[in-house]
């Protein structure tokens, strides 16, 4: 039986558009009649991108039934409604992982870190940089990057090239991926990969010396096709808080800069010193496995770095 209630949705901060619509919630997919009375079907993938999962953004949202009459047994549904959804958003745990399959030792003690502190769902896993927080107080390293390929084909590239090669290197190294809308796990021998989405949350394995390893999670928390932008932010218990921005620009000449800007700090003056030097030689792999993937693995590009730490700067 499908659950039939109205929403009036007012997302100020995301600046998301005002919409009144019946909303008929029924397994996978919601089914959107407007108040133009055009039909639609999304998936629930497509109305997180849309509308920021507004069943979860309890906080922008004012529900109203029809004709504005609340009474028990609508206001019965509408609550019901809200807690299918949740559930629906909110089935995996992190015990649905096969830590079997995951290949390095501080990812699967990152997870089980992640388990002992009540983390316990895909959904309850969160950034550790707040929306617009001031990172005027953190550490910075900025990588700039220079192809000779259009914007346009590197931008498909980052968008759609699998985790599973692009975190794949000497230093660094893929876990695995999932996401917390979606019933998805990518492994590092998977394939089930299409794009780069919000809510994916990725653990990658960094050696930065010959016997010691570091587990980094991070997590997508914009992709910004308007201004070619993807964001990233470090996860809650990482040894690290941040987070990284990619942007890409097109250059007059036809080629295409990208600026690879990281805001970090820790509880460690000596980790923060080190943290450029190992995460420009990642960074390094990651992008130039994305760009060798165009033209046939025959692709030129330049790179630079700039660095701010306290009173110490190198460009």
């Amino acid at each position: 039986m499908n659950l039939v209630y109205t929403v009036l949705s007012y997302q100020k901060k995301l600046k998301a558009p005002t919409i009144k619509s019946i909303l008929f919630i029924n397994k996978k997919y919601i089914f959107l009649k407007t108040i133009s009375s055009v039909n639609n079907l999304i998936s629930f993938k497509q109305y997180i991108n849309s509308y920021r999962a507004l069943c979860l953004e309890k906080r922008f949202i004012n529900l109203d039934l029809e004709n504005q009459k609340m009474t028990a047994v609508r206001l019965a549904f509408l609550i019901a409604g809200l807690f299918c959804a949740n559930i629906l958003f909110s089935q995996c745990k992190l015990t649905d992982i096969d830590l079997d399959r995951v290949p390095y030792k501080k990812i699967r003690k990152f997870i089980k870190d992640q388990q002992t502190s009540h983390i316990l769902e895909f959904s309850d896993i969160q950034p550790s940089c707040d929306k617009d927080q001031d990172l005027s107080e953190f550490k910075e390293v900025v990588d700039t990057f220079i192809t000779d390929v259009c914007m346009d084909q590197v931008w498909e590239a980052y968008k759609t090239t699998s985790p599973v090669q692009s975190w794949n290197g000497r230093i660094i190294a893929f876990g695995l991926q999932f996401s917390k809308w979606q019933d998805e796990i990518l492994y590092s021998n998977g394939d089930n990969f299409s794009e780069i989405d919000t809510g994916q949350v990725f653990f990658v394995n960094l050696k930065l010396m010959r016997f010691y390893n570091l587990a980094v999670g991070l997590e997508i928390v914009n992709v910004d096709i308007s201004n070619r932008t993807i964001k990233f932010s470090y996860i809650k218990g990482n040894k690290s808080e941040g987070e990284q921005t990619i942007q890409f620009m097109a250059l007059e000449n036809g080629n295409t800069k990208i600026i690879h800007s990281s805001s970090f700090r820790s509880g460690s003056k000596l980790r923060d010193r080190i943290y450029p030097f190992f995460h420009t030689k990642a960074l390094n792999e990651f992008h130039g496995n994305i760009l060798k993937s165009l033209n046939n693995n025959d692709i030129a590009f330049q790179q630079q770095s700039a660095y701010n730490i306290a009173a110490d700067t190198f460009d």
